[in-house]
């Protein structure tokens, strides 16, 4: 299936449900869990690239269906902006960072949001 094996693809599945689980308990939690259970199996930008819809629309989701909207985006508009231009600046790096160095930060990444 697009490339590959039936295992993979199950384990995709199972990542992003169990990331969507842990989202639709707490509120976050999607891409850190998704994203420490596929990079075991598939490459960085691999997961990366796999993860971009499943975030954006739970993202999305989770905004437009609460009570009033629009107050995310009133509270969170800087936040917004900073995440939209540290994509460049992240697409950028994890296109050009070797790697081991990628795994390097993505785990760190993970252990720092764990532990807090």
């Amino acid at each position: 299936m697009l490339g590959y094996s039936l295992e993979i693809v199950a384990i995709i599945s199972a990542a992003v449900c169990l990331g969507g689980f842990v989202k639709g308990v707490t509120g976050i939690g999607l891409p850190i869990v998704a994203i420490a259970v596929m990079v075991n199996f598939l490459d960085p930008l691999t997961t990366f690239a796999t993860l971009i819809i499943p975030i954006l629309v739970t993202n999305l989701w989770q905004a437009v269906t609460s009570r009033n909207w629009k107050a995310p985006f009133k509270r969170f508009w800087l936040m917004i902006i900073l995440f939209v231009g540290f994509l460049f600046v992240g697409a950028e790096l994890a296109v050009t960072l070797d790697t081991e160095i990628l795994l390097l930060l993505l785990g760190t990444s993970v252990a720092v949001f764990a532990a807090f």
